[in-house]
């Protein structure tokens, strides 16, 4: 597995955008995008196009990027027809409610460890705006936009990526903004249960914004939520509280429960241990896991979690 982060932070100005010739699009026009417009393997492609977060945004949502290398053998396939871009869509809102009516960590009906790539790409290509498809160190990846079914916050995206390993999608990332109800932090655990472990993320308040992160690991069903934000606290002498209001836009790491992996593992994969370093949640505000389960299942809950302030950077 390897480290992967879907949303990237532009420093710079509009001048400096000007003088390198870069366009970038709003979200307002993903609702314009013709269909198809994907990147498969039978394109050789070279470009990654930066997005900007606005500068509020909790440090969790900035994730570093990657340049892909071209498709060094192309390869020819003849793709299934494509939706609308009302009905793609109208069917990007379906799954996004459902699921496919599969349980992570299939996602859309697209199983880690079982699903094919070309089965996968069959699928996706008949609603995707553009699928990235490049080699790298362990197989082959892929980054996959879809059009969103709803007006969101300028520059958010609806992506997800892909690792492939000898024809086989091994790993699956996942980032839905708010789009996603069934993901909200008390609706995912209703659904999957207690987690083996429940890991903290925070700053000072000199540090910024402010972020707070929690990360739900379920290695015995390959999956880990890293959801950001939160709300209903604040700082409070030496007390950072967060009561966890409004966790709705998790990231999501999809592996197949087969492959063993800790949460440092993890960390290091996917969750940039650059940014700041996670502690175990009693560790850092006295809360057993067991409790963090009965307190923020219940979406009316009134529980907070408190943790000093000198713990972290």
């Amino acid at each position: 597995m390897r480290k992967h982060n879907y949303l990237i932070y532009l420093i710079g100005c509009m001048t400096l955008l000007v003088m390198t010739g870069c366009m970038l699009q709003t979200q307002d026009k993903a609702f314009d995008t013709p269909y198809p417009s994907v990147l498969s393997t039978s394109t050789i492609i070279n470009l990654v196009l930066p997005t900007i977060l606005p500068s509020n945004t909790p440090s969790a949502l900035l994730r570093e990027t990657h340049t892909p290398e071209p498709i060094s053998s192309p390869e020819t396939r003849t793709a299934l027809p494509t939706f609308s871009p009302e009905d793609a869509r109208t069917y990007v809102t379906e799954l996004l409610d459902t699921n496919a009516g599969c349980r992570m960590p299939c996602w859309w009906g697209i199983t880690p460890g079982q699903t094919t790539w070309q089965e996968a790409l069959s699928f996706l290509e008949r609603f995707a705006i553009s699928i990235l498809v490049y080699p790298g160190q362990d197989g082959m990846y892929a980054d996959v936009d879809f059009p969103l079914p709803r007006e969101v916050p300028y520059a958010y995206r609806l992506q997800q990526h892909y690792m492939i390993q000898e024809g086989i999608v091994e790993e699956i990332e996942v980032y839905n903004y708010d789009l996603a109800t069934h993901t909200y932090l008390p609706e995912f655990l209703n659904t999957y249960g207690q987690p083996d472990e429940v890991w903290v993320r925070t700053y000072r308040p000199e540090r910024g914004n402010e972020p707070f992160e929690i990360a739900l690991f379920y290695p015995s069903q390959g999956i880990l939520m890293d959801t950001p934000g939160g709300g209903g606290g604040g700082i409070e002498g030496n007390i950072i509280r967060n009561c966890l209001r409004d966790m709705n836009w998790p990231f999501l790491y999809l592996w197949s429960p087969e492959i063993e992996i800790t949460f440092k593992d993890a960390e290091e994969q996917y969750l940039n241990p650059e940014e700041g370093y996670f502690l175990p949640l009693y560790d850092a505000t006295g809360m057993t896991v067991a409790e963090f389960y009965e307190n923020f299942k219940d979406p009316n809950t009134t529980a907070c979690l408190e943790t000093p302030l000198d713990l972290w950077p």
